[in-house]
């Protein structure tokens, strides 16, 4: 018989990125019809939409960078791949808490954390200083009566970032 030749491909799995999500569009250009996603190493594990779209979409189940396969196969000794590295991490969600007025000039901000590190900043008409400027839930003093806006920001340390703001009016009891 006469060997088999075939025409091979060339897979491209697209450009490394990084994403402030657990989903993530990948966007290989196919050479061939008969292409394959897997995962070839990563921090967690993954899942396709569709395995076989060079346009499918993943999900992955931890923060961290991830390496997939597109694959083509067009016929027996004719298979070629290509890698594609995509960095995952967790979108920061800030929440201040809710506006309130106090007659102190004390207050215990109630913001919650979510990922990454925290950080308080104000403005207002007077000095305010925080007992853990890290902490969602720190003590604030401020050294004039009035209308302060308390900015809770969220880093996760890979360009996710988020912030809220809340109003706290103090007063000080005469």
């Amino acid at each position: 018989g006469s060997p088999q030749c075939c025409i091979m491909p060339t897979p491209n799995a697209g450009i490394d990125d990084s994403i402030c999500s657990h989903t993530y569009s990948l966007n290989a250009t196919a050479s061939s019809t008969n292409g394959t996603w897997t995962l070839l190493n990563g921090a967690g594990t993954s899942t396709f939409s569709n395995a076989t779209s060079p346009n499918s979409t993943v999900d992955v189940s931890v923060d961290g960078t991830y390496s997939f396969l597109w694959t083509e196969d067009n016929g027996p000794a004719c298979t070629s791949s290509d890698t594609v590295v995509i960095q995952f991490a967790n979108q920061p969600s800030a929440n201040a808490g809710t506006n309130d007025q106090t007659c102190s000039h004390n207050y215990t901000l109630a913001g919650t954390a979510s990922y990454g590190i925290g950080t308080w900043s104000y403005t207002g008409p007077g000095t305010a200083s925080f007992g853990d400027i890290n902490s969602a839930t720190s003590s604030v003093t401020v050294d004039m009566d009035g209308s302060y806006t308390f900015t809770w920001t969220e880093d996760n340390g890979l360009g996710c970032t988020d912030n809220a703001s809340v109003n706290i009016d103090f007063a000080e009891m005469p």
